[in-house]
Order: structure tokens, then sequence, then C-alpha cells
């Protein structure tokens, strides 16, 4: 109801045992006042917790950044590590190869990995072993050749001082002589001897 102070609220009640009825007159704002405070109450709730849910999103949202570059660092380094692992046995493996192709066939390879790096090393050390012995028989053999062809060269010349160094000349008939070896030496001898009929 209106009246000209403002709103109000009327309510009554009636009382049957007595025929009365009883009134109450109330200003509206009264009677809206706590109701306006719950609404004030819930709006100012409702902001300081939009308010906390934007800190609190803006710090998940930093949170989960930082765990973001972490995780790329880590993974970044996990990436490095590992390609360390793997491919410092490869270079072991390449140094030992230029230093075996230079000649230096004492060179061992020593990994301790426990996969197939460690194995292949190990195959690579008994290569350059098998080289070694290879290499030292290749020598023997090769100093044996020299001494044998020395004394291949000594025998022919021993034979070829057997066979005579001039043919006489003889009147009415020419002669000549060559003594052709199969090999480095031969078997075959001739001498030329000088007689009169």
């Amino acid at each position: 109801v209106r009246f000209a102070e403002g709103e109000k609220i009327i309510a009554y009640a009636p009382i049957s045992s007595m025929g009365w009825s009883i009134g109450i007159v109330r200003p509206l704002s009264s009677v809206l006042a706590p109701v306006n405070q719950t609404e004030e109450l819930i709006r100012s709730e409702m902001t300081s917790a939009a308010v906390d849910i934007t800190t609190d999103k803006q710090e998940m949202l930093n949170r989960f950044l930082l765990g973001s570059i972490l995780l790329l660092l880590l993974v970044s380094l996990l990436a490095f590590v590992f390609s360390r692992y793997i491919t410092r046995p490869i270079g072991v493996l390449m140094d030992a190869t230029r230093v075996i192709g230079s000649g230096d066939l004492s060179t061992q390879v020593t990994l301790h990995t426990g996969d197939e790096f460690e194995e292949l090393g190990n195959h690579f050390n008994r290569m350059s072993e098998n080289l070694t012995r290879v290499m030292e028989t290749l020598r023997r053999t090769t100093a044996e050749k020299e001494r044998y062809s020395t004394e291949l060269d000594i025998a022919r010349e021993i034979q070829q001082s057997f066979l005579p160094q001039t043919i006489p000349v003889t009147t009415g008939l020419d002669m000549a002589a060559r003594s052709l070896m199969a090999r480095e030496v031969g078997g075959d001898f001739f001498d030329i001897f000088p007689f009169e009929v």
C-alpha cells in the first residue's frame, strides 16, 4: 500500500475468539532490509568469488606454464643425455677407426654399455688383434720371400758361372749357346770343349 511516507506493508491476522483482527503496518524498506542485506552479501560473496576464481585461474595458468617449461627443459635434458649416451660409443668407435686407419693396430676400444655398442667394440678389438697377427705374418712372409729371392739370385749367379762365358772360335763352324731357365734357376748345364780331329 502506498502512503505519503513511502510504501508500507500491512499484515493482519483475525482473532476469532474475540472477533477482532490485529494488523501491523511496517515500512517496506524495514521488511525488505534482510532481503537487501542478503542480496548485498550474495553480491559481495559473488564478487569475492569471481576475484578468487580469476586469481586461482591465473595462478593455475602460471603453474601450468611453469610446469610446461620445466617439462620442456626436462625433456630437452633427457634428449641431450640420451643422445650423448648413444653418440658417445659411436664417437669412441670412430676415433679408434681413425687411429687404426693411420696404422696403429694396438688400439683397443673400451666400452661398458652392456648393449650392441659394447659387442661392436669387442668385435672391433678382435679385428684389431687379427689384423696385427696378419700384418706380422705378412712381415715374416715378406722377409722370407726376400731372403728366398736373394738366395735364388745367388743360385742363378752360381749356375751362370758354371756355363762357359765365351764360345771358342772354330774355322768353318759357327756356334752359339744359350741357357734359358724355366723359373729362377735351372738344372741343365752345357760346356764347349775344343778338340782337333
